[in-house]
């Protein structure tokens, strides 16, 4: 997916009226990377935004979350990171490969989701805007 040079993509997901959910949220995907590959160890990287910046009276460390990346080369594996907010927030910005680093080998990544997370039942809801 990134091998000549550090791409990212970029998704900016901004809610109409009314604004997303408080809760938790699953960004999820499959990803592979080859052995070659030696660049962070990072696929997933996500913000949610209240205003124009990630934090909205809690800690950014809950606004912000990075990470999600395959334990072992040549295997698709399920990845995962979940973000929590106590309060409505208006966009969430989501990123594949933030600032991946390295220049041999390859990511891939494939089934990526964004969805509202149940932690009492471990199910997601697609609809971000019914808060109910």
């Amino acid at each position: 997916m990134w091998a000549d040079f550090p791409p990212r993509y970029q998704v900016n997901l901004v809610s109409g009226t009314p604004p997303y959910c408080p809760g938790t949220y699953r960004y999820s995907a499959k990803a592979m990377y080859d052995d070659d590959y030696n660049g962070k160890n990072l696929v997933l990287h996500s913000r949610i935004y209240a205003g124009s910046q990630p934090s909205f009276g809690i800690q950014n460390a809950e606004a912000v979350r990075m990470g999600a990346f395959p334990d072992k080369a040549n295997e698709w594996q399920n990845i995962e990171i979940f973000l929590v907010t106590p309060v409505k927030f208006s966009t969430v910005v989501f990123f594949i490969g933030y600032s991946p680093g390295g220049y041999s080998g390859n990511v891939y990544v494939t089934d990526v989701s964004f969805s509202r997370w149940d932690d009492s039942s471990g199910t997601a809801h697609s609809d971000l805007t019914n808060c109910v």
